[in-house]
């Protein structure tokens, strides 16, 4: 790949990370819309690690003086409130178990324009109705059994198309969660995927950095790192007037668009 394509596919991977649009979905669609080979394992964990990154930055440029994160994580009154990380852990539990079992099979043939299609469409209707069913409930007025639920969710987000942070927020509003609790939490159910998604191929990349340009690897992780970030901060700045109603629209659009020049 060329520095373009490794820059255009880092921000691409960058902006969608956290949206309620599906990264794998662009991702897959830019490479056959542009005929550009896949990314290698060392480009896609380096564009993870920067989205990783830009998280946490966003995290620490956003805490209060007083410990608290009036920016991001005032879900409770601590920053790492012991319960908020069991809901996370329990949340996380049915993703990494549909992962480990199914993904081969989803890799294999739920890879292709058509699924992306009907799952955009699909999960862009599932949005519509989950915003309109919102509620004003705390994420720590959830229950275990709810979090779990939510993690059930989550783990469909291994289908190209849906979207992990989709279906997690869509699964939160349909149990009453306001707006920015909800996103606010499938942002938070996202880091120990991504974090494990990372690691778990942090050997094969540290075995096969010698054979790239560390140039390219520094483009790629900056690239998704400044993306994310930034669009880290439009979300939580906007996402309590404007809704998700342009989210909806703008997959319904990419799902036809879809259908018609790529199938």
């Amino acid at each position: 790949m060329d520095i373009i394509q490794l820059i255009a596919l880092s921000v691409t991977q960058g902006i969608t990370e956290f949206l309620p649009v599906s990264s794998s979905a662009h991702l897959i669609i830019i490479t056959q819309l542009f005929e550009w080979p896949d990314q290698s394992i060392v480009i896609d964990t380096t564009a993870h690690l920067g989205s990783l990154f830009a998280f946490f930055l966003y995290l620490y440029l956003n805490k209060s003086g007083n410990g608290s994160n009036d920016g991001f994580l005032q879900l409770t009154d601590k920053l790492f409130d012991i319960e908020l990380i069991k809901k996370i852990v329990i949340a996380t539990i049915p993703a990494l178990i549909f992962g480990f079992s199914f993904r081969d099979i989803i890799v294999t043939y739920a890879r292709n324009a058509e699924v992306i299609a009907i799952t955009t469409i699909l999960f862009a209707i599932v949005l519509f109705i989950a915003d309109r069913r919102r509620g004003k409930r705390k994420t720590i007025d959830l229950s275990y059994k709810e979090v779990f639920l939510i993690g059930l969710a989550q783990s469909i987000a291994l289908i190209p198309g849906v979207s992990r942070s989709g279906v997690t927020l869509a699964a939160g509003l349909f149990l009453g969660l306001s707006r920015t609790d909800a996103l606010r939490f499938a942002v938070l159910l996202s880091i120990p995927i991504i974090s494990l998604a990372s690691f778990s191929e942090l050997g094969v990349l540290i075995v096969k950095i010698p054979k790239f340009d560390l140039s390219e690897l520094v483009y790629v992780f900056i690239s998704s790192m400044l993306s994310a970030y930034f669009c880290l901060f439009l979300l939580f700045k906007f996402i309590a007037q404007i809704g998700l109603l342009p989210f909806v629209i703008y997959r319904l659009i990419l799902g036809c668009l879809i259908l018609i020049f790529l199938i």
